[in-house]
């Protein structure tokens, strides 16, 4: 046997130890609570949903099935969509689908179509919930689903709306991905994918290699916390070494490799922060502060714990491993560099093109540089309540934005320091 980097852990490997959210879930789902799963990519998420479906179908006999949104290819019309999915969903659980649709656009008149045992629970677990839809169709299907879950107050006990379990999984806001009037997501329990515990990857390293490994697993844990998928990364790199000294010396050897050249893990974790000015802000002040205020009443920051760049503790919102703290100290400070360094020469360009008019000047820019301007706008006043912020509205295209030549020199030379540090 072997460790596992590539896509879900598979059923008969013995690369996989249970977490705490895997117990969790099912737990919900016993009770007939919707649930979504919310956690990092690469952080064994559908691991854990395959087993939950293998135990449900195995052991309690459940009609269960685990589709991904993000393998539904486009569909022109919303009919189209619904069909496909239910296909998915019919052969995920092993049962037909009737031919008559009362409704083909309405999801609950597809599910129906469904041959199921009558009175048994049934669970559908939508994995990737927020790739697959079509931004013409997320409110509708969404909303439908929602609606299925507004019947159980009024339905028999014995109906589809109180038979059926929904469990939606991935690395999302569940807060803004649709209307939260229309959102299935606030009617559910929200549980976090968490990380493997010391015992956890020591047993992970046991079942694999047949030898005790705490004195490795305390060395990995070190550098990248529980984090499943590095943890297995560099267990199959330390694995092959067949004495005791050589894995610590070939895992010292592997953690340097990472910190030297990244890989698409880290390049992935970062493309997120690096495109959202807001969340590039909050990244610059933990590496400078090494902590900032709980995820709970910070949106943004509730997100990047979702994304696993960073994870809550009692005393704030924190870095979730050395390895992701080197690298945004490291790797992503050349990235942000080099957009400073742009966003600044576009800005010396724009204001050097346009008049002042009673002491004040207005450039148009695209949407990404509108919002770094008002984020560093931000940042200064939040260190000079008495300075003026720039006046604009958001738009998709190209808006103005408006300020004192005093307020743009200032932003100019908030941006320069930035790309000089």
């Amino acid at each position: 046997m072997s460790f596992h980097t590539l896509g879900p852990v598979p059923l008969a490997s013995s690369a996989y130890v249970a977490r705490e959210c895997e117990l969790e879930i099912e737990r919900s789902v016993a009770t007939g609570q919707w649930v979504v799963l919310l956690g990092p990519r690469q952080h064994g998420k559908t691991s854990v949903l395959i087993r939950i479906r293998e135990r449900l179908r195995d052991s309690f006999n459940i009609p269960c099935a685990l589709i991904d949104l993000s393998a539904v290819a486009p569909a022109a019309e919303y009919a189209q969509h619904l069909r496909i999915v239910s296909e998915r969903i019919a052969i995920s659980m092993g049962v037909p689908l009737r031919t008559e649709v009362p409704d083909n656009t309405d999801l609950s008149a597809w599910l129906s179509t469904l041959v199921l045992p009558e009175r048994k629970p049934v669970v559908v677990m939508i994995d990737e919930a927020a790739g697959g839809v079509s931004k013409l169709f997320r409110e509708t299907f969404y909303g439908q689903i929602r609606s299925i879950s507004t019947e159980r107050a009024y339905s028999s006990s014995g109906s589809l709306p109180n038979r059926i379990c929904f469990i939606f999984a991935g690395t999302f806001r569940p807060e803004s991905l649709v209307d939260p009037r229309n959102s299935p997501f606030n009617v559910c329990r929200e549980i976090e994918s968490d990380d493997l515990s010391a015992e956890g990857a020591a047993t992970l390293w046991r079942n694999v290699t047949g030898f005790e490994g705490q004195d490795v697993a305390n060395a990995v844990l070190d550098e990248v916390g529980g984090q499943p998928f590095l943890i297995q990364y560099l267990y199959s790199k330390t694995s092959a070494a067949s004495a005791h000294r050589d894995r610590l010396a070939v895992l010292s050897s592997a953690i340097r490799e990472l910190h030297r050249t990244g890989d698409s893990h880290l390049r992935s974790l970062f493309s997120h922060i690096t495109n959202d000015p807001v969340l590039t802000s909050h990244l610059r002040r933990l590496c400078a502060d090494g902590r900032l205020p709980s995820p709970v009443i910070d949106a943004d920051l509730r997100f990047m714990c979702v994304l696993g760049l960073a994870k809550a503790t009692e005393g704030g919102t924190v870095f979730r491993n050395k390895l992701y703290e080197n690298a945004a100290k490291g790797y992503l400070k050349e990235q942000l560099r080099q957009r400073d360094a742009s966003l600044h020469n576009d800005l010396v360009n724009r204001l050097r093109e346009v008049a002042v008019t009673d002491g004040r000047k207005t450039i148009w820019v695209m949407p990404p540089a509108f919002r770094a301007i008002f984020q560093v706008a931000s940042d200064i006043m939040i260190r000079d309540p008495t300075a003026e912020m720039p006046q604009g509205a958001a738009s998709p295209y190209a808006a103005p934005i408006t300020a004192s030549t005093q307020m743009w020199d200032r932003i100019l030379e908030e941006v320069a320091s930035r790309w000089n540090r």
